[in-house]
C-alpha cells in the first residue's frame, strides 16, 4: 500500500512538472489578426468544405451581410450551403461576425440541441397532446399496400385467434408442464454465493490506504485512534430500481452483521436505514444521519455518494421539471456546513464518469482520487480473474477490421427513413420522428415473424433480427428462458407511446404469453404480468406468494422488451440475459462525454477470459485507454499476491440461514458485476479471412450464434446439484432424480450470457464513437466532459491516448471550469490547496465492474482496522520489572 501511494504521488508530481513543457499556457501577448487578414483566413479555412460553408465580407454592418445572404437564398445560390459566415471587418471599428445556419438538417440539430431537458420534454409532450403527430401516423398507414396497419392486425387476429393462441400458450407454458412430469429441464440458473473478487479487494485496500494517509498527515484532519466503530449511509439517485438494487447488494454482503450495526434476523426495513434515495423525502433521513454523527463522536461515519455524476446542479438552479427530478439535493445535503465541518464524517464519491468532479473548482484533492486498477502490467495478469470486463474500449475494438466481429452497429435503413421523414415533416421534433419510425419497424417485424411475410418490406433487417430472436428464444429452451431487448427511449412521454403501441400489437398477434413488454420508469417500480411472475418464481425457486421482481437483475432469463425511459440512466444494472441494447433513440443533438459513455455503459459486461486466447484481439487492456484502469498502480505486482491469497482462503458466509430465509428478494444467478462463464462469437457479415481467424481461437464444439437460431440436437445427461446458499426456498435447486437435464448450449439465454450484447446506435453517434484522432484516442473522449462545465480556454492541448486516468484527471482539473449551475461553481480555489476538502475521496471505475462490492469490502476492512487500533496488550507488572 505504501508503494502504491508513493507511486501515485510521484505520478502527480511528474505530470505537474511536465505541464509547462507539454501544455504551455496561452501566451500573454498574441499578435491580433487584422481586419484585412480575417476574411482571407476564413476563406482559406472554408476552401476545403466543398461549398457547404460560404463566407460573406461586409464593410459597414452585419445587416449589410445579412441582406446579401437573403438575396443569395432567394436566387437559389445557397442550395448546397449549410453555413454562412458573415464578417464585418472595418478598419475603424472592432471586428464583428455571425454565423447563419442555412442547412435544414443542421438547423434542426442546432435548434433541438439548444433546448434544456425540461424544454425538450415540454416540446415533445406538446406535439403529442395537440395531435401534431397524427399526420405522421396517417403517412405510415399509406405505406401498407393492404391499407391501414391496424385493420391488417385486426384481420389477422380474427382469422388466427384460436390457432395461434393455443399453440403459443402451449409453447410458453411448457416449462411448468415439463418440470411436473420429470421431463427435460434447463440448468441455466446457476446460483453463486456472495464472494469478493480480487479486483474489488485491491480497490478496498487502496481506499483504506488513502484513509490512513489522511490520518497520518500533519494536518490532523482525521484521528483514527479516537474512533471505536464505523457507520455509513449510501446515497443513490431517485431511481426505484437502483434503490432496490443497492438494498439487494447490501443485504447479501452481510456487512451490517459484520460491523455490528444490526443483530441477527435482518429485515428489509433495517437495511433501508442505510440507503438514502435522493428524492423529496431524502432530507428527513439525512437529518437523522447528521444527528447520529453529532451524538456519537467516537464513531466514524462514511457517507457514500454512489453514482456521483448524477445531479451536480447547484441548489439554486434546475434544468429539469420539479415534478420529475428534485435536482440540487446533492448540493444541499452533501455540501452542507454540518458535513464539511464534522470531524467524524468521511465522504466517498463513487462514479464511472468522474469528469465533472475534476474541474478547477473541485472539492476533491487529486491525491484523494482512487482509480480502478489495471488487470495487466507488462503483459502479466495481476489478479487472475476468470472473467474479463467488456466495456467501451472493447466495443470500439470489435469494430476494427480484422480484429473481431463488430458489436457496435447502426441501422442504415432506419436512418434513411428518418432523414426522409425529417424533410417531409420539418416542424416535428426529430425525437418524435425517430420514435415513431422505430415503433413502426418493431410492429412490422412482429407481424412478419408471425406469418405476415409481406411486412418484412416495412422494417429493417436489424429490427427483424432482434424481433425474431426474441420471439423464438423461449421456444428453444425447455424451461422457456429467453432474451432481453433493451429499447432506450429517454423521453418519458414517447416511451409511454411506444409501450402502448407495442403492447397492442403484441396482443393482436397473440404473443402475450411469449414475451413481456416492460415500461421502465425511474420513478416507479417494475410491473409485469402474473404469468411471467410465476415463471420467474419457478426458475428462481421462490415460494413467497407476494413476491414481485424489484430490480432488472431479477428479470434474468425472462424474454422481454424493456423500454428504458428517463433522460439519463441512474445506475440500473441489467441481467446477463441481455442480448440487444437498442440505443437508436438516444439524443444525439447535444452530446457530452458523460452522457455518451453512460448510455453505452448499459451494455457493459463480464465475459469469460478463458475463451480469449489471443489477447491482442479483444482483451488487450491498455493502461492508456480512457475506459480502462489507471496505470498509476505501479505496485500492483506487489499487492496482487496478497489479494489472490486473501480471495483463495475459504471465507465463512456473512449471512445466517435464518437471515437468508427472510431475504427481501431472491438472489439472482449472477449479477451484472459477477456474470458469464465464457464469450461466444456472434455470427455477422464479415470477410472470410476474419471468420477463419476467429474460428481458430474458439474451443472445440463451440457454436456461433445463428440469426435464425436453429438448433438441431442437444446432448442429454443426468446430473445433480446442491441447493443455493442464498435460496429463500426450502426446495432443492436440483431437479428430481429422474429428470433429464438438457445441455445449456440449446438455451438462447445461456448463449446470450456468454457474449457481450449487440448495441445499435444512431449513425451520428456511431461515427463519433468509432473515429479516432492521430494518437488513436476515440474522438468521443475529446467531447465536453459534462453539460454543466465548460472549457477554460480554446487554446487547450488535445488529450492523448497514452494518458493514464490520473493524467486525465489532472488535464480536466486544469482545462475545465464549472458553469454557474454546477454545485462547485462557488468553490474557487485559484490555485490554492486549502479549498480541497480534507476528508473527501473519489473512487472511479468503468460501469458495471463491481464498485459497489469494492466499497462494501472497504467498510469491512476499515472496521477491522479500527478494532485492532482499540486493542490493548495487558502485561503483568511483576514480569515487566523483572
Amino acid at each position: 500500500m505504501r508503494s502504491w501511494r508513493e507511486s501515485h504521488l510521484s505520478e502527480i508530481r511528474q505530470y505537474q512538472q511536465m505541464i509547462p513543457q507539454t501544455f504551455p499556457q496561452v501566451p500573454s501577448q498574441i499578435a491580433p489578426v487584422t481586419s484585412a487578414q480575417l476574411p482571407w483566413l476564413a476563406g482559406l479555412a472554408a476552401s476545403s468544405c466543398n461549398d457547404s460553408v460560404h463566407i460573406i465580407e461586409c464593410s459597414y454592418s452585419l445587416a449589410e451581410g445579412l441582406s446579401e445572404m437573403f438575396k443569395l437564398l432567394i436566387e437559389g445560390k445557397l442550395i448546397k450551403t449549410n453555413y454562412v459566415v458573415i464578417i464585418c471587418a472595418s478598419r475603424n471599428r472592432a471586428i464583428d461576425s455571425c454565423i447563419v445556419i442555412t442547412g435544414k438538417y443542421q438547423a434542426r440539430v442546432l435548434s433541438e440541441g439548444m433546448l434544456t431537458p425540461s424544454d425538450y420534454q415540454k416540446e415533445v409532450n406538446y406535439q403529442l397532446v395537440t395531435g401534431k403527430v397524427e399526420s405522421l401516423g396517417s403517412f405510415f398507414s399509406t405505406l401498407c399496400p393492404e391499407g391501414d396497419i391496424d385493420l391488417l392486425l385486426e384481420k389477422f387476429y380474427q382469422e388466427n385467434q384460436g390457432h395461434i393462441s393455443s399453440s403459443l400458450s402451449a409453447s410458453a407454458n411448457k416449462s411448468t408442464a415439463l418440470n411436473g412430469t420429470g421431463a427435460a429441464v434447463c440448468t441455466s440458473y446457476e446460483i453463486e454465493r456472495h464472494q469478493i473478487r480480487p479486483f474489488q479487494l485491491a480497490v478496498a485496500q487502496k481506499l483504506l490506504s488513502h484513509i490512513c494517509s489522511i490520518a497520518d498527515s500533519s494536518t490532523q484532519n482525521l484521528d483514527l485512534g479516537s474512533f471505536e466503530k464505523i457507520d455509513f449511509l449510501i446515497c443513490v439517485p431517485p431511481s426505484e430500481v437502483t434503490y432496490q438494487q443497492t438494498l439487494f447488494h447490501l443485504w447479501h454482503s452481510g456487512i451490517l452483521l459484520e460491523l455490528g450495526l444490526e443483530k441477527q434476523h435482518l429485515t428489509k426495513q433495517k437495511v433501508e436505514q442505510y440507503v438514502l434515495k435522493l428524492d423529496a423525502e431524502a432530507q428527513i433521513k439525512f437529518k437523522v444521519f447528521l444527528q447520529n454523527s453529532m451524538q456519537n463522536p467516537h464513531t466514524l461515519f462514511v457517507l457514500i455518494h454512489d453514482h456521483a455524476h448524477w445531479d451536480l446542479m447547484s441548489a439554486m438552479h434546475s434544468l429539469y421539471p420539479q415534478t420529475e427530478l428534485p435536482t440540487g439535493l446533492v448540493d444541499r445535503l452533501l455540501n452542507c456546513r454540518e458535513v464539511k465541518e464534522a470531524p467524524n464524517i468521511v465522504t466517498l464519491h463513487v462514479t464511472s464518469f468522474p469528469y465533472a468532479l475534476q474541474t478547477q473548482h473541485t472539492h476533491i484533492s487529486p491525491y484523494n482520487e482512487i482509480h480502478w486498477p489495471s488487470s495487466y502490467s507488462n503483459g502479466v495478469d495481476l489478479y487472475h480473474e476468470n472473467k474479463k470486463y467488456f466495456g467501451l474500449s472493447e466495443f470500439i475494438e470489435s469494430t476494427l477490421s480484422g480484429h473481431s466481429i463488430p458489436l457496435l452497429r447502426y441501422d442504415s435503413s432506419f436512418e434513411a427513413m428518418v432523414m426522409a421523414l425529417g424533410k417531409r415533416f420539418p416542424r416535428l421534433h426529430s425525437a418524435v420522428i425517430r420514435t415513431f419510425v422505430l415503433i413502426q419497424h418493431y410492429s412490422a417485424a412482429m407481424m412478419a415473424v408471425c406469418g405476415l411475410s409481406q411486412m418484412k418490406n416495412y422494417t429493417s433487417v436489424e429490427t427483424l433480427e432482434i424481433t425474431q430472436n426474441l420471439i423464438n428464444s423461449s421456444r428453444q429452451c425447455p424451461s422457456g428462458h429467453g432474451l432481453m431487448v433493451v429499447l432506450r427511449i429517454p423521453c418519458t412521454p414517447l416511451a409511454a407511446v411506444a409501450y402502448e403501441r407495442l403492447y397492442n400489437v403484441r396482443e393482436r398477434l397473440a404473443l402475450e404469453d411469449n414475451f413481456e413488454i416492460i415500461l421502465g420508469n425511474p420513478n416507479s417500480g417494475i410491473t409485469i404480468g402474473k404469468h411471467f411472475v410465476e415463471q420467474l418464481k419457478v426458475w428462481q425457486k421462490i415460494e413467497d406468494v407476494d413476491w414481485r421482481p424489484q430490480t432488472y437483475l431479477e428479470l434474468e432469463g425472462l424474454p422481454c422488451i424493456l423500454i428504458f425511459s428517463g433522460m439519463d440512466p441512474q445506475g440500473e444494472s441489467l441481467p446477463r440475459s441481455l442480448r440487444y441494447c437498442d440505443l437508436r433513440l438516444i439524443n444525439s443533438s447535444s452530446l457530452v462525454r458523460t452522457t455518451l459513455e453512460q448510455e453505452l455503459g448499459l451494455a457493459a459486461y463480464f465475459v469469460s477470459s478463458e475463451i480469449h486466447t489471443e489477447k491482442a484481439v479483444v482483451n488487450d487492456v491498455l493502461e492508456s485507454d480512457p475506459e480502462k484502469l489507471s496505470s498509476t498502480d505501479n505496485e500492483d505486482e506487489e499487492i496482487a499476491t496478497e489479494v489472490t491469497a486473501f480471495c483463495s482462503e475459504p471465507s465463512p458466509p456473512l449471512v445466517t440461514a435464518g437471515d437468508r430465509a427472510k431475504s427481501p428478494h431472491q438472489v439472482l444467478s449472477n449479477s451484472t458485476e459477477e456474470t458469464t462463464n465464457n464469450h461466444e462469437r456472434q455470427k455477422q457479415k464479415v470477410d472470410k479471412g476474419a471468420q477463419t481467424a476467429i474460428s481458430k481461437h474458439l474451443p472445440p464444439g463451440s457454436e456461433q450464434l445463428d440469426t435464425k437460431q436453429n438448433i438441431k440436437s442437444a446432448q442429454i445427461s443426468i446430473t445433480s446439484s446442491s441447493s443455493s446458499p442464498f435460496s429463500s426456498s426450502s426446495s432443492s435447486s436440483a431437479p428430481t432424480h429422474n429428470s433429464f437435464i438438457l445441455q445449456t448450449s440449446q438455451c438462447s439465454m445461456t448463449k446470450s450470457s456468454k457474449q457481450p450484447p449487440i448495441v445499435f446506435l444512431p449513425k451520428l453517434v456511431y461515427d463519433i464513437i468509432t473515429s479516432t484522432d492521430s494518437s488513436g484516442l476515440p474522438k468521443s473522449s475529446s467531447l465536453l466532459p459534462y453539460h454543466s462545465v465548460m472549457w477554460a480556454s480554446s487554446f487547450r492541448p488535445l488529450m492523448s491516448k497514452m494518458m493514464t486516468c490520473t493524467e486525465q484527471s489532472l488535464y480536466y482539473r486544469q482545462w475545465t471550469v464549472p458553469k454557474p449551475i454546477h454545485m462547485d461553481y462557488n468553490n474557487r480555489n485559484e490555485g490554492r490547496m486549502d479549498t480541497f476538502h480534507p476528508r473527501r475521496l473519489l473512487l472511479s471505475g468503468p460501469p458495471q465492474i463491481g464498485k459497489t462490492g469494492a466499497y462494501l469490502q472497504f467498510l469491512s476492512i476499515l472496521s477491522r482496522m479500527l478494532i485492532r487500533l482499540t486493542e490493548v496488550d495487558v502485561y503483568d507488572e511483576e514480569e515487566i520489572n523483572i
